[in-house]
């Protein structure tokens, strides 16, 4: 059974960077996290590793969840087409 189409993780955090979301490890100033995971209904421990590229890709879910938080739109992200049959 294929799976589902995944996002492309790096598109998703260029959107997120674009909003001023960074990797707290970044040395970038950048806004809590806490807040929109709580948002998007993730722990907030998945949207750090997310954004320090722990991640090539991600569940199509997650993102859409993270891009309504944002008011952005997933359809700015690539997906990673499923596996052929």
């Amino acid at each position: 059974m294929p799976r589902e189409p995944k996002v492309v993780a790096d598109d998703l955090i260029a959107i997120l960077n674009r909003y001023g979301y960074f990797a707290p490890s970044s040395g970038k100033e950048g806004l809590p996290l806490a807040p929109l995971a709580e948002q998007a209904k993730i722990h907030p421990t998945t949207l750090s590793k997310l954004l320090r590229h722990k991640w090539k890709t991600i569940d199509l879910g997650l993102a859409d969840r993270l891009c309504v938080a944002l008011g952005a739109s997933v359809n700015e992200c690539r997906l990673d087409p499923p596996d052929e049959g």
